[in-house]
């Protein structure tokens, strides 16, 4: 479209007028721009989401590692040592021949109580670490149930069974969240359960402690 006064050849302000009114490819350009201008403060935005998630997770992890991450408690498990028969390593002789030696080698049974019953009561509490706030909780637990007589006559591979070698064990994934000591009650003999338990078959860590004596008995605690 030409806009100059008739008899005047259009000048270049005419043109650049006319060809930026008319350009497809200007006004793609100028989108383009606006686009990119407005995602400099979405940038901005996110890096400090980024950065304040950043900063949370280390508070938690800051507090987690006074407090104690997150806890599972299982168990109890009662576990009776007993010493295997027909246990045998096999040897060879100079003459590529083999040898049965027999070897006793001690083995663990584990029980699961007869009854269970827990009570847990729960009680939330915010830490302030800066600006943030984690939730934590304290909870008082309380387990209690039977284990049954327990035989092993119908064990054929059992020589001997270790009675006074019998512990039992809870499993407590993080003892750092342990405040208070935790006692068991068996039968009428309080006992105090100590960090750590007697191998990973069946529980990995946590607190365990001896039995007394007469553990064949069927047994409240």
């Amino acid at each position: 479209m030409d806009t100059s006064p008739a008899g005047r050849e259009p000048g270049f302000f005419d043109r650049f007028n006319d060809w930026r009114k008319n350009s497809l490819a200007l006004k793609l350009a100028t989108v383009g721009i606006l686009i990119l201008l407005m995602m400099i403060p979405l940038g901005m935005i996110e890096s400090l989401i980024w950065e304040r998630s950043s900063r949370k997770n280390e508070a938690e992890s800051e507090v987690a590692s006074t407090w104690g991450g997150r806890q599972e408690i299982c168990g109890p498990v009662l576990t009776i040592p007993y010493i295997a028969r027909h246990v045998s390593e096999v040897h060879y002789d100079q003459n590529g021949n083999p040898i049965a030696q027999a070897k006793p080698e001690i083995r663990y049974a584990h029980f699961l109580p007869k009854t269970l019953s827990i009570t847990s009561v729960v009680d939330p509490m915010i830490r302030n670490r800066g600006i943030y706030e984690v939730l934590v909780n304290n909870a008082d637990i309380h387990l209690e149930g039977s284990f049954v007589k327990h035989d092993f006559t119908g064990w054929p591979e059992v020589e001997v069974v270790l009675w006074s070698s019998a512990f039992v064990s809870i499993g407590v994934t993080d003892m750092r969240a342990i405040r208070d000591q935790i006692t068991l009650a068996w039968n009428d003999t309080s006992l105090a359960m100590e960090p750590g338990v007697q191998g990973s078959d069946v529980l990995y860590s946590g607190v365990s402690t001896r039995t007394p004596a007469g553990i064949n008995d069927a047994v409240d605690y």
